[in-house]
Order: structure tokens, then sequence, then C-alpha cells
């Protein structure tokens, strides 16, 4: 296999975090919706979908800057720091918010 290296800067296009916990607060969860990630849907470098909460289409859109698609890369920066995750083309939602 002929693999290439190629450094992040020159694959980023936007750096985002995840909401502050005053904007996103367990009364924000719904039975069903828009899925958020944590650090518990990070193992190695791959996606877990086991378990979500989610939030309303509503509450996303509010929280855009924390918004995340298929093909984005995640690294969680609290908790457990450095985890890496890509978001694969095949995933179970289009899009997610990164807690």
């Amino acid at each position: 296999m002929n693999r290439k290296m190629v450094l992040m800067k020159d694959l980023i296009q936007e750096i985002t975090m995840g909401p502050f916990g005053s904007d996103i607060k367990v009364d924000s969860f719904i039975d069903d919706g828009v899925p958020v990630l944590n650090g518990s849907n990070i193992n190695g470098v791959k996606l877990t979908e086991e378990s979500f909460r989610y939030v309303s289409k509503e509450k996303a859109k509010f929280l855009k800057k924390a918004n995340t698609k298929r093909g984005d890369i995640v690294i969680t920066h609290r908790g457990t720091l450095g985890q890496i995750s890509y978001i694969p083309e095949n995933s179970k939602y289009d899009n997610y918010i990164i807690s």
C-alpha cells in the first residue's frame, strides 16, 4: 500500500469548538433529533454510534459552530484529551453536534 503523509494544516478549513455548558444543558436533550457527540463516541480513531443524546434541529441551528458532518475530523480537548475521530461518509447521521 502506498501511503502519503499529509499535514493537518493543509486539510483544515475551519476549527470550531463545542458549546459551553450554559448553551447545552440537560433539559436541552430530547428522545430523537440531532445526535450529540461526546468522548464516549470516539474509540481510538473510530466513531462509535451505539448511543447518543439528541437535541432538536432548532437547538442544533442555534449551536451552529458546534455542528459537524460527514468528512469532518473531531478532536477532544476536554476529558480524555487528544482523541481523534473521522466522521465517515457512511456514518449513521448526516450531521452531529459536538458536546
